[in-house]
């Protein structure tokens, strides 16, 4: 509904070429997504306001009394109602800070209580992962709040040697291939992009860092996947909100076997990552959730005769992995980069010093 007010109307006045532009800009607008009521097929003009020449002091009373009695038939906005999805203005793929919760004031006042009990089971999850072994680290996991749900892994064939496989990961938060590894029962190391010196430390597993030099860096692949399995997340960087960041095609030109694996988390209170903050708080701040959720999703092996030896080429390979693990996850994939997102939140494009 479009309502026309206007304290100094004329006699020859004409709302025409308004309400002309109005219905040309109405359909790009809808078209684009913007919020309508979808019964309506267009828009209501409503013309028939009482309207009296005014000057001096007066001049505009009339529009001002009646906004304030249309003001008074808008619905008021509830604090606890989410906006759906479907209904942004654009698509909300990046987005940084760590609270992960509607701010009301009794989800503020629990969340400054729990810092104390968050951080204690934090140390305790972080040390389950590096002291525990794989066989019972999902259940003492379970026991301090850890849900770990994985399905679709498949027994290697015996007596076939080959190279390692190439578990092709997406990425959520920094602890993706420990999971990983937890679910496989034994450790894989992984290529990293940007990984703290503390998390390095820590991490029950190999962590090898990119240089972003593609020669290189394939001679690194290379190297590892001749010696066993290796984990990779082509996206470079993580995505809390339901897209696929680029597969970059460097994995899908090295590797013989290759598995795409769906990792998804769900958190309560707190995100595991960040950029603009400090990375190496990561790992802590995700397991002071009080109960931080990860599922895994093996998808099988890509068709061998696909990757390196097959002649397809790697973006081909690639766009095909991000596809399957789009459609697995029900996530829309898009062609956004690590460079996207850290020139957005940092400035830079997200190339680490050496």
């Amino acid at each position: 509904m479009v309502y026309y007010l206007n304290s100094a109307i004329s006699p020859i006045y004409t709302w025409i070429p308004i309400k002309e532009a109005l219905e040309r800009a109405w359909e790009p607008y809808v078209t684009k997504g913007g919020k309508h009521d979808a019964k309506r097929s267009g828009l209501t003009h409503k013309f028939d306001f009482p309207i009296a020449q005014q000057t001096g002091l007066m001049c505009g009373f009339h529009v001002c009394h009646h906004m304030s009695n249309l003001s008074q038939q808008v619905n008021t906005f509830d604090p606890e109602c989410r906006l759906l999805r479907d209904r942004y203005p654009k698509p909300l793929i990046f987005h940084d800070g760590h609270l992960a919760f509607l701010p009301t004031p009794s989800a503020v006042l629990a969340f400054f209580l729990f810092p104390p009990l968050g951080v204690t089971l934090s140390v305790i999850r972080i040390s389950i992962g590096i002291v525990v072994s794989y066989k019972i680290s999902f259940s003492a996991g379970a026991v301090f709040g850890v849900r770990f749900r994985t399905s679709g892994l498949r027994a290697l064939e015996p007596g076939v040697k080959r190279r390692g496989i190439l578990y092709v990961c997406t990425h959520r938060t920094l602890v993706d291939p420990i999971m990983l590894t937890a679910a496989l029962q034994k450790p894989v190391p992984t290529m990293t992009y940007s990984l703290s010196q503390l998390s390095e430390i820590i991490a029950p597993i190999s962590t090898v860092r990119l240089t972003r030099d593609r020669v290189r860096d394939a001679e690194t692949m290379s190297c590892l996947l001749e010696h066993g399995d290796l984990t990779v997340c082509p996206e470079g960087t993580t995505c809390r909100e339901p897209y696929l960041l680029w597969f970059s095609p460097l994995f899908a030109e090295l590797a013989d076997d290759m598995e795409p694996v769906v990792l998804d988390v769900q958190v309560t209170t707190l995100y595991g990552t960040t950029v603009s903050g400090h990375k190496w708080l990561d790992p802590v701040v995700f397991f002071a959730n009080p109960q931080p959720a990860y599922r895994l999703e093996f998808l099988g092996a890509v068709p061998r005769e696909w990757p390196r030896t097959g002649g397809r080429p790697g973006t081909e390979v690639a766009n095909w992995v991000q596809r399957r693990l789009g459609e697995a996850l029900r996530y829309e994939c898009t062609g956004l980069t690590r460079r996207d997102k850290y020139m957005m939140f940092a400035g830079n494009d997200g190339v680490v010093a050496k």
